[in-house]
């Protein structure tokens, strides 16, 4: 997520945007996340030109950490 974002705070919707991105995109969403439901960043993410979706268990990072840091890594190399 972008930082300017928060400056958006409860109105910014990425899926107004998300036909508009043209570089790779890395979205790592939690499955059982109360703030972001996952049918909604798999819908954001099919209208990103090129979006790679790692899901993760759970409703945060939690004991995944070390997995997500790993794929943003391999991402951004």
């Amino acid at each position: 997520m972008a930082a300017r974002s928060l400056l958006k705070g409860g109105d910014y919707r990425p899926i107004t945007v998300a036909e508009n991105i043209n570089y790779p995109a890395l979205l790592v969403p939690a499955k059982e996340d109360a703030g972001l439901s996952f049918i909604r960043v798999e819908e954001i993410a099919a209208k990103i030109k090129n979006a790679d979706v790692v899901p993760i268990e759970g409703d945060n990072f939690g004991d995944q950490l070390q997995r997500v840091v790993d794929k943003q890594l391999a991402f951004i190399q």
